[in-house]
């Protein structure tokens, strides 16, 4: 029953977004971008107990929807009970996104690296929460985005994260219903708003077109 009214509650929390008029998909960081987030997280703060615990918190957070793409929502509410670093390939649940669509998804080995840094007797609750284990909000979430991250030298939001994702799978040669997937959409179409063109690949698989051998 729990399970179930979590799910309600994230379709009443996602609904608005499900209008008629498209919504504009952030852009994909590019490689320097991504590069500048890394050095944005690379170092954690000295001294301060409470800031270090945060700063690994919160990287946490930002590794999940830049290496699993979760939207800001399921980040928010993954609990430790839906992760299995034990399983091979090590995954993550997701077991009511938008729409109500649940998935599975692979841990990518950084994510898998991020995860098992919290001591396992802390690996209870939300994988993002509180020192005690809480789910944190999501206007805690985006704080994190909006005034933490900036605050080390980086700005970008949480959609983006969650683009680069579907992004880097495609530059990287992921089929498209392998994001669809990974992305938890409903719609083929909408994923493809996601990925867009990539004229490498394009070309790559018109040269794959069989030809005769004509001197």
């Amino acid at each position: 029953m729990e399970g179930l009214a979590k799910c309600r509650d994230l379709q009443k929390s996602t609904a608005a977004l499900s209008s008629a008029v498209p919504i504009p998909v952030p852009r994909a960081l590019s490689s320097d971008e991504l590069a500048q987030l890394h050095q944005a997280l690379a170092t954690p703060p000295e001294g301060d107990a409470k800031a270090i615990r945060l700063f690994w918190r919160n990287r946490r957070i930002i590794y999940i929807m830049l290496y699993a793409g979760l939207r800001i929502l399921e980040a928010s509410r993954l609990d430790w009970s839906d992760i299995d670093l034990a399983s091979s390939p090590p995954r993550l649940i997701v077991s009511c996104g938008k729409g109500g669509v649940g998935r599975s998804i692979p841990l990518h080995s950084a994510l898998i690296a991020e995860l098992e840094r919290v001591p396992a007797a802390d690996r209870q609750g939300a994988v993002c929460g509180t020192k005690g284990g809480a789910p944190i909000t999501e206007k805690s979430l985006a704080h994190i985005m909006e005034r933490w991250l900036p605050a080390r030298g980086f700005r970008c939001s949480a959609h983006q994260l969650r683009h680069s994702f579907a992004s880097l799978m495609h530059s990287g040669g992921a089929d498209a219903v392998s994001i669809q997937r990974g992305l938890g959409h409903v719609n083929l179409s909408t994923t493809a708003r996601y990925i867009g063109p990539n004229p490498a690949r394009l070309r790559a698989a018109i040269e794959l077109i069989p030809h005769p051998s004509i001197p």
